[in-house]
Protein backbone atom coordinates (compact mmCIF):
# COMPACT_ATOMS: atom_id res chain seq x y z
CA UNK A 1 0.00 0.00 0.00
CA UNK A 2 2.39 3.03 -1.02
CA UNK A 3 1.92 6.65 -0.30
CA UNK A 4 1.43 8.73 -3.11
CA UNK A 5 3.29 11.75 -2.81
CA UNK A 6 5.37 14.88 -4.37
CA UNK A 7 9.04 15.24 -3.84
CA UNK A 8 8.16 19.06 -2.14
CA UNK A 9 5.47 17.63 0.58
CA UNK A 10 7.77 14.56 1.08
CA UNK A 11 9.96 16.77 2.45
CA UNK A 12 7.51 19.28 4.12
CA UNK A 13 5.89 16.38 5.78
CA UNK A 14 8.85 14.07 6.27
CA UNK A 15 7.80 10.96 5.14
CA UNK A 16 10.43 9.16 4.68
CA UNK A 17 9.94 6.08 6.64
CA UNK A 18 6.77 5.30 4.88
CA UNK A 19 6.24 3.33 1.33
CA UNK A 20 6.68 6.19 -1.20
CA UNK A 21 5.73 6.69 -4.56
CA UNK A 22 7.36 10.10 -5.61
CA UNK A 23 5.98 12.05 -8.67
CA UNK A 24 6.23 15.74 -10.01
CA UNK A 25 3.02 18.00 -8.62
CA UNK A 26 1.71 18.06 -12.19
CA UNK A 27 1.70 14.29 -12.80
CA UNK A 28 0.83 13.26 -9.43
CA UNK A 29 -3.09 12.89 -10.27
CA UNK A 30 -3.34 11.44 -13.41
CA UNK A 31 -0.63 8.80 -12.55
CA UNK A 32 -2.81 8.26 -9.17
CA UNK A 33 -5.97 8.07 -10.72
CA UNK A 34 -4.98 5.65 -13.55
CA UNK A 35 -2.53 3.23 -11.93
CA UNK A 36 -3.10 3.50 -8.16
CA UNK A 37 -4.54 -0.14 -6.78
CA UNK A 38 -7.89 0.41 -4.69
CA UNK A 39 -6.10 0.93 -0.91
CA UNK A 40 -3.41 3.29 -1.93
CA UNK A 41 -3.00 6.48 -0.20
CA UNK A 42 -2.54 9.53 -1.73
CA UNK A 43 -1.12 12.97 0.10
CA UNK A 44 -1.29 16.37 -2.76
CA UNK A 45 -1.34 19.63 -2.66
CA UNK A 46 -5.09 20.97 -3.21
CA UNK A 47 -5.77 23.01 -6.32
CA UNK A 48 -9.23 24.04 -8.29
CA UNK A 49 -10.37 20.73 -9.42
CA UNK A 50 -9.78 18.70 -6.40
CA UNK A 51 -13.65 17.72 -6.19
CA UNK A 52 -13.06 16.33 -10.34
CA UNK A 53 -10.36 14.64 -8.74
CA UNK A 54 -12.02 12.90 -6.04
CA UNK A 55 -14.91 12.38 -8.06
CA UNK A 56 -13.07 10.39 -10.58
CA UNK A 57 -11.21 8.45 -7.80
CA UNK A 58 -14.04 7.24 -6.51
CA UNK A 59 -15.40 5.96 -10.10
CA UNK A 60 -12.74 3.94 -10.21
CA UNK A 61 -13.32 2.11 -6.77
CA UNK A 62 -9.88 3.81 -4.96
CA UNK A 63 -11.00 3.84 -1.08
CA UNK A 64 -7.65 4.66 0.67
CA UNK A 65 -7.08 8.00 2.38
CA UNK A 66 -6.70 11.24 0.39
CA UNK A 67 -5.07 13.98 2.09
CA UNK A 68 -4.93 17.53 0.62
CA UNK A 69 -2.39 19.88 1.61
CA UNK A 70 -3.39 23.94 1.33
CA UNK A 71 -0.68 26.19 1.94
CA UNK A 72 -3.78 29.19 2.36
CA UNK A 73 -6.78 28.95 4.07
CA UNK A 74 -8.94 27.22 1.62
CA UNK A 75 -12.74 26.93 1.29
CA UNK A 76 -13.17 23.44 0.86
CA UNK A 77 -16.66 20.98 0.61
CA UNK A 78 -17.95 20.12 4.03
CA UNK A 79 -18.40 16.66 3.43
CA UNK A 80 -15.41 15.20 1.95
CA UNK A 81 -15.81 12.19 4.35
CA UNK A 82 -17.72 10.30 1.63
CA UNK A 83 -14.90 10.35 -0.60
CA UNK A 84 -12.44 9.20 2.45
CA UNK A 85 -10.79 12.76 2.00
CA UNK A 86 -9.59 15.56 4.46
CA UNK A 87 -8.39 19.04 3.63
CA UNK A 88 -5.53 20.03 6.32
CA UNK A 89 -4.64 23.68 6.26
CA UNK A 90 -0.84 24.63 6.72
CA UNK A 91 -1.93 28.02 7.59
CA UNK A 92 -4.03 27.81 10.09
CA UNK A 93 -3.02 24.38 11.65
CA UNK A 94 0.34 25.09 11.39
CA UNK A 95 3.34 22.42 9.81
CA UNK A 96 3.96 20.58 13.15
CA UNK A 97 0.18 19.86 13.98
CA UNK A 98 -0.31 18.72 10.06
CA UNK A 99 2.74 17.07 10.15
CA UNK A 100 1.25 15.25 13.12
CA UNK A 101 -1.91 14.53 11.67
CA UNK A 102 -0.66 13.20 8.28
CA UNK A 103 2.00 10.31 10.51
CA UNK A 104 -0.58 9.26 12.67
CA UNK A 105 -3.50 8.69 9.92
CA UNK A 106 -0.68 7.68 7.64
CA UNK A 107 0.64 5.05 10.07
CA UNK A 108 -2.70 3.87 10.84
CA UNK A 109 -4.36 3.18 7.17
CA UNK A 110 -1.13 1.38 6.68
CA UNK A 111 -2.10 -1.07 9.39
CA UNK A 112 -5.71 -1.10 8.90
CA UNK A 113 -5.64 -1.60 5.13
CA UNK A 114 -6.86 1.91 4.40
CA UNK A 115 -8.82 2.66 6.76
CA UNK A 116 -11.88 5.25 6.60
CA UNK A 117 -10.33 8.85 7.89
CA UNK A 118 -12.38 10.62 10.77
CA UNK A 119 -15.27 12.91 9.32
CA UNK A 120 -13.37 16.22 10.12
CA UNK A 121 -10.22 16.88 11.93
CA UNK A 122 -9.72 15.96 14.94
CA UNK A 123 -10.46 18.96 17.67
CA UNK A 124 -7.26 20.23 18.38
CA UNK A 125 -8.02 19.84 22.50
CA UNK A 126 -9.47 15.94 21.44
CA UNK A 127 -12.36 16.39 24.37
CA UNK A 128 -15.79 17.37 24.47
CA UNK A 129 -16.20 21.02 25.42
CA UNK A 130 -18.47 21.63 28.55
CA UNK A 131 -20.42 24.09 26.41
CA UNK A 132 -22.21 20.90 23.90
CA UNK A 133 -25.42 19.92 25.28
CA UNK A 134 -27.04 16.81 25.11
CA UNK A 135 -29.31 15.96 22.56
CA UNK A 136 -32.09 14.41 23.63
CA UNK A 137 -34.71 15.06 20.57
CA UNK A 138 -35.49 11.82 19.04
CA UNK A 139 -36.38 13.77 15.82
CA UNK A 140 -32.27 15.10 16.02
CA UNK A 141 -31.07 12.07 16.85
CA UNK A 142 -32.88 10.42 13.82
CA UNK A 143 -31.67 12.98 11.57
CA UNK A 144 -27.57 12.22 12.74
CA UNK A 145 -28.06 8.45 12.55
CA UNK A 146 -29.38 8.73 9.06
CA UNK A 147 -27.45 11.06 7.94
CA UNK A 148 -24.41 8.54 9.19
CA UNK A 149 -26.18 5.71 7.03
CA UNK A 150 -26.42 7.60 3.82
CA UNK A 151 -22.68 8.62 3.96
CA UNK A 152 -21.45 5.18 5.46
CA UNK A 153 -19.82 6.83 7.50
CA UNK A 154 -18.04 4.51 9.99
CA UNK A 155 -19.54 3.84 13.92
CA UNK A 156 -17.34 2.43 16.39
CA UNK A 157 -18.97 -0.23 18.77
CA UNK A 158 -17.78 -0.55 22.06
CA UNK A 159 -18.58 -3.52 25.12
CA UNK A 160 -17.19 -3.75 28.15
CA UNK A 161 -15.32 -7.25 29.10
CA UNK A 162 -12.85 -8.35 31.67
CA UNK A 163 -9.44 -8.71 32.35
CA UNK A 164 -7.85 -10.23 35.02
CA UNK A 165 -11.31 -9.28 36.82
CA UNK A 166 -10.89 -5.63 35.77
CA UNK A 167 -13.06 -3.97 33.12
CA UNK A 168 -11.78 -2.68 29.85
CA UNK A 169 -13.23 -1.87 26.93
CA UNK A 170 -12.85 -3.62 23.20
CA UNK A 171 -13.98 -1.70 20.17
CA UNK A 172 -13.75 -2.16 16.30
CA UNK A 173 -15.59 -0.46 13.34
CA UNK A 174 -18.68 -1.22 11.52
CA UNK A 175 -21.98 0.04 9.83
CA UNK A 176 -25.59 1.58 10.35
CA UNK A 177 -27.67 -1.01 8.22
CA UNK A 178 -30.60 -0.02 8.58
CA UNK A 179 -32.57 2.95 11.41
CA UNK A 180 -35.87 1.67 12.52
CA UNK A 181 -38.58 3.57 14.25
CA UNK A 182 -37.41 1.78 17.53
CA UNK A 183 -33.87 -0.17 16.81
CA UNK A 184 -30.83 0.56 14.63
CA UNK A 185 -29.10 -2.36 13.04
CA UNK A 186 -25.29 -2.78 12.81
CA UNK A 187 -23.67 -4.66 10.51
CA UNK A 188 -20.48 -5.13 8.77
CA UNK A 189 -18.03 -5.65 11.74
CA UNK A 190 -14.47 -5.21 11.04
CA UNK A 191 -13.46 -7.69 13.76
CA UNK A 192 -15.52 -10.69 13.83
CA UNK A 193 -14.68 -11.54 17.26
CA UNK A 194 -16.29 -8.52 18.66
CA UNK A 195 -19.52 -9.41 16.92
CA UNK A 196 -19.51 -12.73 18.23
CA UNK A 197 -18.52 -11.31 21.64
CA UNK A 198 -21.74 -8.94 21.85
CA UNK A 199 -25.16 -10.89 23.68
CA UNK A 200 -28.93 -9.85 24.19
CA UNK A 201 -29.34 -7.48 26.74
CA UNK A 202 -25.47 -6.10 26.85
CA UNK A 203 -25.38 -2.50 26.92
CA UNK A 204 -23.16 -1.53 23.57
CA UNK A 205 -21.35 2.11 23.03
CA UNK A 206 -21.28 3.49 19.67
CA UNK A 207 -19.79 6.60 18.53
CA UNK A 208 -19.69 8.40 14.86
CA UNK A 209 -18.52 11.58 13.51
CA UNK A 210 -21.50 14.18 12.34
CA UNK A 211 -20.33 18.03 11.63
CA UNK A 212 -17.06 18.35 13.55
CA UNK A 213 -18.29 16.57 16.78
CA UNK A 214 -17.57 13.49 18.14
CA UNK A 215 -21.31 11.80 19.19
CA UNK A 216 -21.43 8.72 21.28
CA UNK A 217 -24.91 7.16 22.91
CA UNK A 218 -25.38 4.30 24.57
CA UNK A 219 -27.79 1.65 23.18
CA UNK A 220 -28.97 -2.19 24.55
CA UNK A 221 -28.70 -5.10 22.38
CA UNK A 222 -31.68 -6.51 21.39
CA UNK A 223 -30.77 -9.43 19.00
CA UNK A 224 -27.75 -10.68 16.97
CA UNK A 225 -27.00 -12.86 14.01
CA UNK A 226 -23.43 -13.81 12.40
CA UNK A 227 -23.55 -11.19 10.00
CA UNK A 228 -25.25 -8.20 12.66
CA UNK A 229 -26.78 -7.24 15.43
CA UNK A 230 -30.08 -4.90 16.66
CA UNK A 231 -29.79 -2.24 19.12
CA UNK A 232 -32.62 0.35 20.85
CA UNK A 233 -32.98 3.43 19.59
CA UNK A 234 -30.24 6.00 21.52
CA UNK A 235 -32.11 7.71 23.90
CA UNK A 236 -30.01 10.55 24.00
CA UNK A 237 -26.65 11.66 22.22
CA UNK A 238 -23.24 12.97 24.62
CA UNK A 239 -20.24 14.93 22.75
CA UNK A 240 -17.18 13.25 23.14
CA UNK A 241 -13.23 12.91 22.82
CA UNK A 242 -11.25 10.96 20.89
CA UNK A 243 -11.39 7.72 22.07
CA UNK A 244 -9.00 6.57 24.16
CA UNK A 245 -7.08 2.83 24.94
CA UNK A 246 -6.90 1.42 28.58
CA UNK A 247 -3.64 0.02 29.04
CA UNK A 248 -3.27 -3.36 30.32
CA UNK A 249 -2.49 -3.64 34.24
CA UNK A 250 0.06 -6.18 34.33
CA UNK A 251 2.00 -4.51 31.52
CA UNK A 252 1.50 -0.38 32.33
CA UNK A 253 2.55 2.09 30.77
CA UNK A 254 4.34 4.57 32.91
CA UNK A 255 4.35 8.24 33.24
CA UNK A 256 6.54 10.46 34.64
CA UNK A 257 5.48 14.54 34.98
CA UNK A 258 7.95 17.09 35.48
CA UNK A 259 6.77 19.27 38.50
CA UNK A 260 8.89 21.88 39.95
CA UNK A 261 10.28 20.94 43.36
CA UNK A 262 8.61 17.28 43.30
CA UNK A 263 10.48 14.28 43.45
CA UNK A 264 10.14 11.63 40.06
CA UNK A 265 7.09 10.22 41.04
CA UNK A 266 5.62 7.01 38.63
CA UNK A 267 1.77 8.05 38.24
CA UNK A 268 -0.89 6.02 36.72
CA UNK A 269 -1.76 6.04 33.55
CA UNK A 270 -5.77 5.45 33.05
CA UNK A 271 -5.95 5.70 29.27
CA UNK A 272 -4.48 6.96 26.20
CA UNK A 273 -3.95 7.85 22.35
CA UNK A 274 -1.42 9.81 20.38
CA UNK A 275 -3.15 13.50 21.50
CA UNK A 276 -4.31 12.91 24.88
CA UNK A 277 -3.30 10.85 28.39
CA UNK A 278 -5.45 10.36 31.32
CA UNK A 279 -4.11 10.17 34.47
CA UNK A 280 -4.61 10.09 38.52
CA UNK A 281 -2.44 12.31 40.67
CA UNK A 282 -2.68 13.37 44.53
CA UNK A 283 -0.90 16.42 43.16
CA UNK A 284 -2.99 19.61 42.57
CA UNK A 285 -1.98 20.64 38.82
CA UNK A 286 -3.85 23.40 37.53
CA UNK A 287 -5.99 23.21 34.41
CA UNK A 288 -4.45 24.69 31.10
CA UNK A 289 -0.24 24.32 32.69
CA UNK A 290 2.28 22.81 30.64
CA UNK A 291 4.37 20.07 32.05
CA UNK A 292 7.18 17.74 30.38
CA UNK A 293 5.57 14.27 30.14
CA UNK A 294 7.86 11.02 29.89
CA UNK A 295 5.81 8.29 28.91
CA UNK A 296 7.30 4.59 29.00
CA UNK A 297 4.99 2.23 26.55
CA UNK A 298 5.42 -1.22 26.75
CA UNK A 299 6.26 -4.26 24.51
CA UNK A 300 8.72 -3.17 23.37
CA UNK A 301 9.53 -0.92 26.17
CA UNK A 302 9.43 2.70 24.38
CA UNK A 303 10.09 6.43 25.82
CA UNK A 304 8.47 9.55 24.65
CA UNK A 305 9.41 13.02 25.99
CA UNK A 306 6.51 15.34 24.86
CA UNK A 307 4.83 18.26 26.63
CA UNK A 308 1.28 17.79 28.40
CA UNK A 309 -1.04 20.57 29.02
CA UNK A 310 -3.98 19.66 31.62
CA UNK A 311 -7.37 19.79 30.04
CA UNK A 312 -9.60 17.71 32.01
CA UNK A 313 -9.85 17.47 36.16
CA UNK A 314 -11.74 15.61 38.45
CA UNK A 315 -11.39 15.02 42.26
CA UNK A 316 -12.36 11.42 43.39
CA UNK A 317 -11.62 8.97 45.95
CA UNK A 318 -8.26 7.97 44.74
CA UNK A 319 -6.59 11.35 43.87
CA UNK A 320 -7.43 13.32 41.35
CA UNK A 321 -8.56 12.08 37.40
CA UNK A 322 -6.32 14.09 34.84
CA UNK A 323 -6.91 14.62 31.25
CA UNK A 324 -4.19 15.98 29.67
CA UNK A 325 -3.27 16.79 25.91
CA UNK A 326 -0.35 15.90 24.84
CA UNK A 327 1.95 17.17 21.52
CA UNK A 328 4.59 14.02 20.40
CA UNK A 329 6.87 14.46 17.88
CA UNK A 330 5.20 12.41 14.73
CA UNK A 331 7.45 9.24 15.31
CA UNK A 332 6.38 9.64 18.84
CA UNK A 333 2.63 9.92 18.03
CA UNK A 334 3.95 6.78 15.45
CA UNK A 335 5.00 4.71 18.49
CA UNK A 336 1.56 5.81 20.62
CA UNK A 337 -0.55 4.30 17.60
CA UNK A 338 1.34 1.23 17.03
CA UNK A 339 1.14 0.60 21.11
CA UNK A 340 -2.61 1.30 20.70
CA UNK A 341 -2.94 -1.11 17.56
CA UNK A 342 -1.55 -4.08 19.15
CA UNK A 343 -3.27 -2.82 22.30
CA UNK A 344 -6.55 -3.18 20.56
CA UNK A 345 -5.93 -6.83 19.12
CA UNK A 346 -5.15 -8.14 22.57
CA UNK A 347 -8.45 -6.69 24.08
CA UNK A 348 -10.50 -8.15 21.41
CA UNK A 349 -8.91 -11.75 21.65
CA UNK A 350 -10.31 -11.09 25.41
CA UNK A 351 -13.71 -12.22 23.91
CA UNK A 352 -12.62 -15.81 22.57
CA UNK A 353 -13.35 -16.91 25.89
CA UNK A 354 -16.86 -15.13 25.97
Amino acid sequence: MPIWTTTQLNELLSMRELPLRLLPAKEIKADFLANAAATDIAVIGIDDDYLTFLESAKERGLSGPILFISPEPTIAEPELHQYNAMVLDLKKMGITEVRNMVHVILGLAVRRGGMPLPEIPLDQRGAARSEDPMVEDPATIRERLNSVLKKDIPVIAALEVKEAGEPVIARGLCSIKEVRDNAIVLHRFKQSLLLKGIKKGQSLKVYFGYKQKNNGSLVVVQGTTDKEITASFPEKLFITREMRIQPNRARPVSLYVLIANEPTTNLKVMDISPRGIGFTCTRDLPMDSTYGFTIVLPDPQTIVVTSGIIRFKKEGAQGIRYGAEIQPHPWDAESIAKYIMKRETEIIGLLRST
